[in-house]
């Protein structure tokens, strides 16, 4: 298990993590933690599907970060306002996953959800700063469900991602656990 300082270390060698949780809430607030040890070399672009401005200012009006809180924002608007973003960019965060839509013609769910994740992978290339998706899971699954093959119901998406990481909600002071971590750091 590890720490928030630790999990940000390993978040910025890579270009996308993806951050799982059974609990919605608690993969936001673990995200913001997050936030503020990887605002470093600048601001925090976080793209809040989920949650209101308001509500993030309510929990720490000191955030590190710039809160876009569209609602239903589709991949490609997130690119757009990520290109023109005028703030120096530090790391983009999206809450989450599953709230966001393309335009790509496709046949299923799983190959948009595909779609999106492998353009966010791009942009993380060309902005070359990391990315954080936080992705949800069941809350009524078995416990001893394997986690990553939970992770099929969205797609091919697994090896998308460099770093894939648990939030255990039973640990709060190392929750943290990686399930898949690429050695091959592109950034």
């Amino acid at each position: 298990m590890l720490s928030v300082e630790e999990l940000s270390q390993e978040c910025k060698k890579v270009n996308m993590t993806a951050l799982l949780s059974r609990d919605d809430e608690r993969n936001s607030e673990c995200a913001i933690k997050l936030c503020k040890y990887m605002h470093e070399t600048g601001k925090i672009l976080y793209f809040s599907l989920r949650n209101s401005i308001s509500n993030f200012k309510n929990k720490d009006p000191e955030l590190p970060m710039e809160i876009d809180d569209t609602a239903g924002i589709d991949i490609e608007m997130l690119e757009l306002k990520v290109h023109n973003s005028t703030i120096c960019l530090g790391g983009v965060v999206i809450d989450y996953l599953l709230l966001m839509s393309s335009h790509s013609v496709s046949r299923t769910r799983q190959a948009e959800i595909e779609d999106i994740v492998s353009r966010l992978k791009k942009l993380s290339y060309e902005i070359n700063v990391p990315i954080l998706v936080m992705i949800p899971l069941s809350k009524y699954a078995p416990i001893d469900y394997p986690i990553m093959q939970e992770m099929n119901q969205y797609g091919d998406i697994k090896d998308m991602f460099d770093l894939i990481v648990y939030v255990n909600d039973l640990q709060y002071d190392n929750p943290f656990h990686i399930l898949q971590e690429e050695k091959n750091y592109e950034m």
